[in-house]
């Protein structure tokens, strides 16, 4: 189903009528950019029967809990609370699968882009997993039998299925060997163009089958995946993100796991699948004792942009510390690194709103050339990472569509590139202007805006053709 969406394009007149405002960020709010930024979302609980779709919207989260199709198993001497499990391990049924089906249906329809999880409780209880491994297995191939027809809707998985809000952590399946076949049946489930996301540094370490340092030599090698092709598709997630310096056990260190340096480090070549999570839920006072917002102690947005931050669940979570917290901070020149983008215009901003305006890619006209039959027109990224989905161009002569090139996906954080796009010979006699959509190549088609406020008006604007005593 192609989603119809309203034409909003760039305005230009002729390139030497501009002063420098409308190439300039306007620093205004794009959550509506998809598949980057704020992704909010929560868990629904799957039963036997008499399941209801969702309804995705926008960018989200949907995490989906599906404990009733499991008997649970015995941690650490404790069974988990019978209320949260089904008390046997059955297969998925074919109602909670269409369920599963049409909310990625519903998800399309509506031009939604999804970060998606499955996990055996959304709370804290312990071995609320199937009794028997291989029947999790199961699960997994079963979703994926469903997710192969929508990877235009799921940008990444997190994979998620053991602990406590299948936050990959306190479980019994959680040795390197169960690890290895979780990963191995999320690869062969998913969509080839869908991210894995892995909830800690150990579980890319001990699936590459080395210790740390080595795996880290082959990381800065650009090695790393070429005699295991899966970790090119292998990123994480992080749900203690910035609540301490090692992001509450994310990075210990040691020879199964990775130091925040290595960490960031490994992140940093892995520009082309998403990084993000959940900012820490941690109390007032802890939120002000974290290190890593003091600009003496470490550069944090200098981080962002070399883990290519993409997404966060809760970054709006106004009402909790750690988000309160980053938005009590100013950006500024303190935060200024070498190679870093053109971010000028954001001085003064405050540090919350700048991260999550910036996480992913975000697109800046810096200038803009219009001629008989062509546009050039120069973008840079100042967003924390890339776009991770195929962009197309679209250009727009009264009633006509066209279809242009206008692939942005090798765009890199700070790089500023030109894009000629041809402009047909019959335009001028259709229309005085050409309209630019810039839009995701999936079946939505969902629309890209740049963040220059100053060149875009409520319903059609566009660059203005030279007349003919101007052509050359």
């Amino acid at each position: 189903m192609k989603l119809t969406i309203p034409l909003v394009v760039l305005c230009f007149a002729a390139a030497a009528a501009f002063g420098a405002a409308p190439f300039e960020d306007a620093c205004s709010p794009l959550e509506s950019n998809p598949a980057r930024g704020a992704a909010g979302g929560g868990w629904h609980v799957l039963k036997e029967d008499g399941n209801k779709p969702g309804d995705p919207k926008g960018f989200c989260s949907w995490l989906w809990d599906i404990g009733h199709f499991s008997a649970g198993n015995e941690y650490k001497g404790k069974l988990p609370p019978p209320e949260r499990i089904g008390g046997r391990d059955i297969p998925l049924t074919d109602d909670a699968l269409d369920s599963i089906r049409q909310t990625f249906a519903n998800a399309r329809a509506n031009g939604a882009m999804m970060i998606v999880r499955f996990g055996y409780t959304w709370s804290d209880a312990c071995g609320c997993e199937p009794s028997n491994f291989d029947t999790l297995l199961a699960h997994i191939a079963q979703i994926g039998g469903v997710m192969k027809d929508y990877g235009d809707v799921v940008l990444a998985v997190e994979c998620g299925m053991c602990g406590p809000w299948a936050e990959m952590h306190s479980s019994n399946y959680l040795a390197p060997e169960h690890k290895v076949k979780l990963i191995d049946a999320w690869m062969a489930a998913l969509p080839k163009n869908v991210a894995l996301l892995v909830r800690s540094p150990s579980c890319v370490v001990e699936y590459s089958g080395k210790d740390s340092e080595t795996f880290m030599k082959l990381v800065r090698s650009g090695k790393y995946y070429e005699k295991q092709p899966a970790q090119r598709r292998i990123g994480m997630y992080n749900d203690g993100y910035l609540g301490t310096e090692w992001d509450y056990g994310t990075w210990p260190g040691g020879k199964n796991s990775f130091t925040r340096a290595q960490g960031v480090e490994y992140l940093e070549a892995r520009r082309n699948v998403p990084y993000g999570g959940e900012l820490a839920y941690i109390g007032d006072g802890e939120a002000h004792k974290v290190k890593l917002f003091d600009t003496k102690e470490y550069n944090i947005v200098e981080e962002w942009y070399r883990t290519h931050l993409s997404y966060l669940r809760n970054i709006n979570g106004k009402s909790e510390s750690l988000p309160r917290r980053i938005g009590e901070l100013s950006f500024s020149h303190e935060y200024d690194f070498a190679g870093m983008p053109d971010l000028h215009e954001w001085y003064g901003k405050d540090l919350r709103f700048f991260m999550r305006e910036h996480m992913g890619y975000r697109f800046v006209i810096r200038g803009a050339k219009v001629m008989r039959d062509k546009i050039e027109v120069s973008i840079e990224n100042t967003g924390f990472g890339h776009l991770l989905l195929k962009s197309a161009g679209e250009l727009v002569v009264g009633k006509k569509s066209i279809p242009a090139k206008l692939d942005l996906r090798t765009l890199k954080p700070g790089e500023t590139r030109a894009f000629t796009i041809p402009i047909p010979k019959s335009a001028q006699e259709i229309a005085p202007k050409v309209a630019l959509r810039l839009k995701l190549a999936t079946p939505a088609e969902q629309e890209i805006k740049f963040a220059n406020d100053a060149l875009w008006d409520d319903s059609l604007a566009a660059f203005a053709l030279p007349s003919k005593g101007e052509r050359k």
